[in-house]
């Protein structure tokens, strides 16, 4: 904990001054970045919630359709504790995520990315519609055999972490935030809230039988972050004129991403999940990295991503998945 916590305090020291210097801490800014102001007023409108609940609805009519037919069969093998298709290797450590990966035809995406129509602070509230999808299915399955359930494809659905599972500004705790600086804290910290309505889409995807995984840009190990990496490599953080960010000594390369990253999802209602892929060190193209993410649990460790849930247009790069669902960023895009 106390090195967790060391490694946490440089970080934030580091992303501090960055912002004193006058540089910025995401992608140059755009047209569309919200400033907190905007970002509070989305939040306060309702509009946000509006628009995360138009995707969520959609995402929800998805799984509960593509699970229909196979339902009853997934959980007579569950009841019958029969392995559904092949066994999971698990993550390859040997893996290079950096490296592309072309995507078959029987693995490109099946249909346009669904988004609300008119998202951001300023956009048109959309009516949603009532949910009348159908959560039991019409056949239980009565007897199943061994062989049948190892023959079944193994379903899941995959999502992005900041703003899509999580939100780094606190949304929806009766303290939230709107600024960069807080956002960052949050991340690194581990004390971001969970997204209810990816949360409530999580649950239902683990209710009815599938795997849930979680692919994230955040860089592990942190240090190899181009920002962070390349101002812990040359500035003094001892230096007097820094002495204010209390971050002379601390070693960025102590703290653990991986583990602050579970241990968030894990307290925040994501229990169960499949697995957790990070971002590798040395890699430029954020959705080259999640496209090849998705190609290993594709093709090596045996599942079929009939979802995969972003908040930027790198999240759903490529392919790898059957359904693309782009929830509206708070960041701006």
């Amino acid at each position: 904990m106390k090195n967790s916590l060391a490694g946490f305090r440089s970080i934030i020291a580091v992303l501090a001054l960055f912002l004193v210097l006058g540089f910025a801490l995401a992608p140059a800014a755009s047209a569309d970045t919200y400033t907190p102001q905007q970002r509070k007023e989305y939040f306060d409108s309702g509009k946000y919630a509006n628009d995360l609940a138009f995707v969520a609805q959609a995402g929800r009519r998805w799984i509960v359709k593509r699970t229909q037919p196979t339902i009853g069969k997934v959980r007579a093998c569950r009841k019958a504790h029969f392995p559904i298709g092949k066994a999971d290797p698990g993550k390859d450590p040997a893996a290079d995520y950096t490296v592309p990966v072309a995507v078959p035809a029987n693995y490109q995406p099946t249909a346009p990315i669904v988004a609300a129509p008119d998202p951001g602070p300023d956009g048109q509230a959309v009516t949603l519609l009532p949910d009348n999808s159908t959560l039991e299915p019409t056949k239980p399955v009565r007897k199943i055999t061994r062989k049948a359930c190892a023959g079944m494809k193994k379903l899941a659905i995959a999502m992005d972490m900041d703003e899509t599972a999580m939100s780094s500004f606190r949304y929806g705790s009766p303290q939230p935030n709107y600024d960069t600086i807080s956002m960052y804290r949050n991340e690194i910290l581990g004390s971001q809230t969970a997204l209810k309505p990816m949360l409530n889409l999580f649950k239902l995807a683990r209710k009815r039988g599938m795997a849930t995984f979680v692919i994230t840009a955040r860089y592990e190990p942190i240090s190899a972050d181009p920002l962070v990496g390349a101002l812990m490599g040359s500035a003094d953080l001892c230096s007097s004129s820094l002495a204010w960010t209390g971050a002379c000594g601390l070693d960025i390369n102590t703290f653990n991403f991986t583990k602050v990253t579970w241990a968030n999802l894990k307290d925040a209602g994501y229990t169960g999940l499949t697995d957790l892929y990070m971002r590798p060190p040395d890699s430029e193209s954020k959705g080259e990295v999640k496209n090849s993410e998705r190609a290993e649990i594709s093709l090596r460790r045996g599942y079929r991503i009939i979802a995969m849930f972003g908040d930027q247009n790198s999240d759903l790069e490529k392919g790898f998945y059957e359904r693309g669902f782009k929830y509206q960023s708070p960041e701006g895009d």
